[in-house]
């Protein structure tokens, strides 16, 4: 779905010194992977969707225990430890 629109908007994507992007060969394939999102309720929607095409997601500030649930999420994947592995740690920590 991303590789359709990219086609279609190219004039709406601008670097950051305000040239216009240039994709090579003017379109990609597919998606192979989403970065994101930043927070727990925004990766759970986005990984409910991503689940439908078996496209991977890896988060860098997700630490929602839901997200460790392997049946419900299988493409989802985090750079960060659950709330709950956390918790562990500090008391860990704190004996």
């Amino acid at each position: 779905f991303i590789a359709h629109l990219n086609e279609h908007h190219v004039t709406e994507f601008q670097c950051m010194d305000g040239s216009p992007a240039k994709f090579k060969q003017g379109k990609f394939d597919r998606v192979i992977g989403v970065i994101g999102g930043q927070s727990s309720s925004v990766s759970i929607q986005v990984a409910n969707l991503l689940r439908l095409f078996q496209i991977p997601q890896i988060s860098y500030m997700s630490t929602s225990p839901q997200l460790s649930n392997r049946e419900r999420f299988p493409y989802f994947f985090r750079t960060v430890p659950s709330d709950v592995n956390q918790a562990h740690a500090i008391l860990d920590i704190l004996q």
